[in-house]
């Protein structure tokens, strides 16, 4: 076994014994910046007209190991107040549905949002009664099953309580609105109707639910489409969502069931 040197990279280590078992008289020298070609060439070396065994004395540079290396992990989890403005934003910035949905839908942006996330005194997530309200959500694909109980079981303990969101959403345009601003604006307070005039998206969002690795994850917003104080009330939604991060963004994943509420 090959004793390992503590400035090395365990792919180092691996790459080494590998080779000190295979090839005895293995030595290391130079730096970590030799080319994989050049690698294999002092691995290989000059090989006898006999072909038996190394004419050569063949060496590695330590950073040579690129020849055994293996997949990268996946990146470490982000803490939980990082993570859900990822999603949220990527969530709110995507639109949904067929092409004719999504011309006859409100623009994505400027948007609304909610300062207090949905609690037990809200619709939703939860029933009436105070209990916790099952997500309606089922993947089209069943390996994503496992990973989604998973995140609905940790969005049931995050939506225990409400709590305020920060202004950490990438959108180019959005604002934040709490709900006394809200009943100013039902109440057609000029100075509130003048501060938010321009928004027709308003979003409540409950707390967003993860998979252990943060792979998955599920939330319930409320999409509105008004404008402020007017009584006029295009539509509101109620929609469960489940989004997958890919490529370092978080895309929705197909749901079998159709459980979004209309109002």
């Amino acid at each position: 076994m090959v004793a390992q040197n503590p400035s090395w990279s365990w792919e180092i280590y691996i790459a080494r014994s590998l080779c000190g078992r295979f090839l005895p008289n293995l030595q290391t020298a130079g730096t970590e910046n030799a080319s994989t070609k050049e690698a294999a060439r002092r691995i290989v070396g000059n090989r006898a007209p006999s072909g038996i065994g190394f004419f050569a004395r063949p060496h590695i540079n330590p950073g040579d190991y690129t020849i055994f290396r293996w997949p990268s992990p996946p990146s470490s989890p982000k803490p939980y107040e990082e993570a859900i403005y990822d999603v949220y934003s990527d969530l709110l910035s995507q639109q949904e549905g067929p092409g004719l949905n999504r011309l006859l839908s409100p623009p994505l942006e400027p948007v609304l949002i909610q300062v207090e996330t949905l609690s037990f005194q809200d619709s939703a997530p939860f029933e009436p009664h105070g209990a916790p309200r099952g997500l309606g959500v089922l993947p089209e694909e069943e390996r994503f099953k496992p990973a989604v109980d998973s995140a609905i079981a940790d969005y049931l303990k995050r939506n225990e309580q409400s709590f305020q969101l920060q202004r950490k959403f990438n959108l180019s345009k959005y604002d934040l609105i709490t709900k006394a601003e809200e009943q100013a604006l039902g109440k057609n307070d000029p100075s509130a109707c003048q501060k938010y005039a321009g928004y027709e998206r308003w979003v409540e969002l409950s707390a967003v639910g993860f998979n252990q690795d943060q792979t998955v994850a599920v939330v319930h917003f409320i999409d509105g489409w008004r404008r402020p104080c007017s009584t006029t009330m295009v539509s509101v939604q109620g929609k469960d969502r489940m989004l997958q991060k890919r490529g370092g963004k978080w895309h929705l994943l197909a749901n079998s069931v159709f459980s979004d509420s209309i109002s």
